[in-house]
């Protein structure tokens, strides 16, 4: 498993992952998902060894203050491996002098 730093991804990427994961509202509007991932303060990636993208987690906020936890999604065939944990674990690293740390899930 391989986790980076990289917030200009393929649409084909990102849709694809989307949707594996039913966020198809997302998927719906390809190019503003694009660029709310690149222009999300951090994004983090996770990719096998063949490079397939198989997780992704993003923050938005101010940087000094709030760090927001906005997406984070894993594809269903690699869930219960702990790759979420890393995932959010790596993502808040550059932000951990932010006072507030949050996440918000919906149904």
């Amino acid at each position: 498993m391989r986790y980076q730093g990289e917030k200009h991804l393929p649409a084909s990427e990102l849709e694809d992952l989307y949707n594996s994961v039913g966020w198809g509202a997302y998927t719906s509007d390809l190019e503003a998902l694009v660029s709310g991932v690149g222009n999300s303060r951090y994004v983090v990636t996770a990719r096998d060894d063949n490079g397939t993208l198989l997780g992704l987690t993003r923050i938005v906020g101010d940087s000094h203050t709030i760090a927001y936890l906005q997406d984070i999604l894993v594809r269903p065939t690699t869930q219960r491996q702990g790759i979420g944990r890393e995932l959010m674990n790596r993502v808040f690293q550059p932000f951990i002098h932010c006072r507030q740390h949050v996440l918000i899930t919906d149904g």
